[in-house]
């Protein structure tokens, strides 16, 4: 049932317009030189370029889902900075049918970084290919080969047994259930040791909210979860923050979200009073808008929770404001973790 929601709602999204770390298990023993922490100048952006077809496609980076596409074709290229890591990344590739996955299906996700470099040149590479495709008799033949790397502005990524950035060998392994469905799947996953100009996220850090992987789940188990003391006080804290966009009432929450504020203006080279600022102008543009309606839920089966592979984020069915002249759905994503008190705090 979960699942069936779920794929529902992210068909519906794509079309409209809608706005720690796992631990690594394609490790290479460290070697070389000490990364240099601005191999990518001061503010590099990171993204993950992928391209799909014949399967459903989940994309993680560090147990964290950026990217779901249900369509049978996938295309998109997202910013990945704000779950970036100065060292090992662990980016993952999910295909998947409900039924069988299709001797046909493929799919690559490149992660690119886009910098200036000293002379002020702006410059765009790709770092890692990593690639699964059913066609070929070698399924990761067309992915970087594992080893030893070091980066040059004009050429890239230059295998070098001295070199401090590693990409890791391709691990792959059965992907059979999602939101306690059973499916037809493969999940690769590959690691890349790369420098990245950020504190450590504080999520990474986090005590795991459960001590299992969520999609395997039972109903019941899920159920259990759902009314346990712990979800119960995350529900009450989405529900004041939904009652606050509903109200108009923006200022009296914009504090709930000070630790998402710094870290995204560490990740994305802004300052906090600035994403405030845009932070209050993105809800009251859909909140005083008399077109528009905050979607409610009144059936509590509607509004699911979901816990990342990571273990550490969780969150709830996205806030939504529905334009009735449009017919647009516009989204506001909110991603929680538990801090050492086993309190909820928005991270995401």
């Amino acid at each position: 049932m979960r699942r069936t929601i779920l794929l529902l709602i992210s068909a519906t999204m794509m079309l409209c317009a809608a706005t720690g770390t796992a631990k690594n298990t394609t490790l290479i023993t460290q070697k070389g030189n000490k990364m240099d922490t601005y191999t990518f100048g001061k503010e590099p952006i990171y993204k993950l370029r992928i391209r799909a077809k014949n399967a459903d496609v989940d994309v993680h980076i560090n147990g964290v889902n950026v990217y779901t596409n249900v369509t049978g074709k996938a295309f998109g290229q997202i910013t990945v900075n704000d779950y970036m890591i100065n060292g090992d990344n662990n980016i993952s590739l999910t295909l998947s049918d409900i039924k069988k996955l299709s001797p046909k299906a493929w799919g690559v996700v490149s992660l690119e970084v886009y910098y200036t470099d000293k002379l002020g040149k702006s410059r765009h590479h790709t770092l890692s290919r990593l690639v699964y495709d059913l066609t070929l008799k070698d399924k990761t033949g067309d992915a970087s080969k594992p080893g030893f790397y070091r980066f040059d502005d004009d050429k890239g990524m230059i295998p070098d047994a001295s070199g401090s950035l590693i990409i890791g060998k391709i691990v792959t392994k059965p992907e059979t259930m999602y939101r306690n469905e059973k499916q037809d799947g493969i999940k690769a996953t590959q690691s890349v040791r790369i420098p990245a100009p950020y504190p450590r996220w504080r999520f990474l850090d986090a005590p795991n909210i459960i001590d299992s992987d969520y999609d395997y789940l039972s109903e019941e188990e899920y159920n259990k979860l759902k009314q346990s003391p712990k979800i119960q006080a995350l529900y009450a804290l989405d529900a004041k923050i939904r009652k606050a966009f509903k109200e108009k009432r923006i200022q009296s929450v914009v504090n709930l979200f000070n630790e998402r504020f710094e870290e995204f203006a560490s990740a994305f080279y802004d300052t906090v009073p600035n994403l405030k600022k845009g932070y209050i102008e993105f809800v009251q543009e859909y909140a005083n808008n008399p077109d528009c309606e905050l979607v409610e839920y009144p059936n509590p089966d509607d509004l699911y929770f979901v816990i990342e592979k990571n273990r550490k984020l969780v969150w709830i069915r996205p806030i939504e404001f529905h334009d009735k002249k449009t017919g647009i759905y516009r989204s506001y994503d909110i991603k929680y973790r538990l801090n050492k008190q086993g309190e909820w705090v928005i991270t995401r």
